[in-house]
């Protein structure tokens, strides 16, 4: 547990990577740390941190602390326009970003384990154009040492 980290934007940089390395297979064209107004080139991916929740591991005899990290992952499918965005499309891209995910749940050894929470499709507004968007949450659970 010595490699365990309780840094928020390593947990995203190793994300980052791991999906930047899967970008062919995944057949994104992007993977962006942090999320971005302009997405010229669909589909991208963009890894942003969420709220961290830090508590006393036990009653603080263990001089540690437990830390919640909760990432987002935004799968920016395309611009809807005249031609149909195949929500079918959408969906397995979404599911085969949680199946890697799944796969690597220590996240290279920075998380005790981690998993997929939530997956929502939506809608959002980029660049004055509607582009449909899902949002995975990923959790994680690490630990802090203090004095």
């Amino acid at each position: 547990m010595a490699d365990l980290t309780w840094r928020e934007v390593e947990v995203v940089d190793a994300m980052v990577a791991l999906l930047d390395q899967q970008k062919e297979t995944l057949e994104i064209h992007r993977v962006y740390w942090g999320d971005q107004n302009k997405i010229p080139d669909y589909p991208s991916v963009c890894v942003a941190p969420f709220p961290k929740d830090r508590t006393l591991s036990g009653e603080g005899a263990t001089h540690r602390f437990s830390i919640t990290h909760r990432i987002g992952i935004y799968v920016y499918h395309g611009e809807v326009g005249s031609a149909e965005i195949n929500q079918r499309e959408a969906a397995a891209l979404a599911e085969d970003i949680e199946a890697l995910l799944h796969e690597n749940t220590k996240m290279a050894g920075l998380v005790i384990f981690g998993f997929v929470s939530l997956m929502q499709p939506g809608f959002t507004i980029r660049e004055s154009a509607v582009v449909k968007v899902t949002r995975l949450q990923w959790e994680a659970r690490s630990k802090q040492n203090f004095n």
